[in-house]
């Protein structure tokens, strides 16, 4: 199992400290430190031995009491207060024979405590044991520091399955939603098109009829197919949105043109209406997006406008900056929408078809919806003197300037 994070304790670093004013009891205990296979690194008074300590963080330090400068007492003290050295062994030398001595040594943080003059045998065992138990404790705490660093990896790991799973499970149920989604929608929205491709076909199975009544019939059928691929289409691209499988990126791009492309497409639509669409008016912007999605959004909600929209209209269009986002406004002249239905114009299977004389609104509104949603943005329906508006929120690449 890999680690989680760095060690942070120091590991041992081989060396003794030896603090003593005295050239050859220096010597004498470098060479009981060599016994135990450290280096030694000498100081000949406690200043010297604090700046060395921090050089070269020794695994045991042998400190002498009576010292010049600053004393053995002092240096244990300040030692004791840096929390790198708080547990390195500290074994305490004093000429001093009262226990006193020993006893303010021990209570400031002294590892264990030996008078001179000492046998060079129990030294040298005391010597061993500090250092033994100091490398047990060290090794201890990285055992425990690894086992919790094991511990709050296995966590995070089950964590990350267990939101792995969740996210498996909100996708299949997603899927199944969007599958019996599309399968009501496939049963509502083809009903009416597809009552006008048999109806056409029939009538060309009429061996009486003439030339204009084919002609009529073959495009009452080109009219129904039309209207079946464009439903096909924009049921597909529902289920991709809900289920997260549709491709798009957002990049920065100008909203006037493309409410000027989404016009021109819907033109020949308007005009089977007899509708005119006003200008664009107001300010615009950059707006983040993906192009054709966007351009989409745009043309559905037309196509809807269009088929609410009372003759001759006009349809308005007014761009503005609100809120941090762009915000292009449809103001459409028609019966107003009642607010039960206004609620839910934008649900799949919504209840419109009364109130729009130009047909079947169809999957427009939420088409629209879904994708303006995916974009980061929103639409929403409101009441107006004239009838009602389409208010799509946008988000912008930059600010007005």
């Amino acid at each position: 199992m890999s680690e989680t994070g760095p060690t942070t304790e120091p590991g041992p670093s081989g060396k003794a400290l030896v603090v003593d004013d005295e050239a050859g009891l220096r010597a004498l205990l470098a060479d009981y430190v060599a016994e135990l296979g450290l280096e030694t690194v000498q100081a000949e008074n406690g200043l010297e031995a604090i700046a060395l300590a921090g050089m070269h963080r020794p695994e045991l330090i042998m400190l002498d009491v009576a010292m010049p400068v600053l004393d053995g007492r002092q240096t244990l003290r300040r030692l004791r207060q840096d929390p790198e050295f708080r547990d390195t062994p500290i074994i305490v030398l004093s000429g001093e024979q009262d226990t006193e001595t020993a006893v303010e040594c021990i209570a400031n943080g002294a590892t264990d405590f030996v008078t001179k003059p000492f046998s060079s045998a129990l030294l040298r065992a005391r010597m061993r044991a500090v250092l033994e138990v100091a490398r047990l404790r060290r090794s201890d705490r990285e055992y425990r520091r690894r086992l919790e660093a094991h511990g709050l990896e296995l966590e995070e790991k089950v964590r990350q399955a267990t939101r792995e799973l969740l996210a498996a499970h909100e996708r299949l149920t997603a899927l199944d939603r969007a599958k019996s989604e599309f399968l009501t929608l496939i049963a509502h929205e083809l009903r009416t098109p597809m009552t006008g491709v048999l109806g056409g076909s029939q009538l060309l199975a009429e061996p009486t009829l003439d030339e204009d009544g084919r002609r009529g019939a073959l495009e009452l059928v080109n009219e129904g197919v039309a209207r079946l691929l464009r439903i096909i289409e924009d049921a597909l691209l529902l289920t991709r949105i809900k289920v997260g499988t549709t491709d798009f990126s957002l990049e920065p791009r100008e909203l006037a043109p493309l409410v000027d492309m989404a016009v021109e497409r819907v033109a020949r639509a308007a005009d089977a209406r007899g509708i005119r669409i006003a200008p664009l008016v107001g300010t615009t912007g950059g707006v983040l997006c993906d192009e054709q999605l966007l351009f989409d959004a745009l043309v559905a909600l037309l196509e809807c406008a269009i088929k609410l929209g009372h003759p001759p209209g006009p349809i308005g269009l007014a761009g503005a900056w609100s809120g941090g986002q762009w915000e292009l406004r449809v103001a459409v002249p028609c019966k107003p929408v009642p607010p039960e239905l206004a609620a839910r114009f934008f649900d799949v299977l919504s209840l419109v078809e009364p109130l729009s004389p130009g047909g079947d609104l169809g999957l427009g509104p939420p088409v629209a919806a879904e994708i303006l949603r995916l974009l980061g943005g929103g639409v929403a329906l409101e009441a107006t003197a004239e009838g009602s508006c389409f208010v799509v929120r946008l988000r912008a690449a930059s600010p007005p300037g």
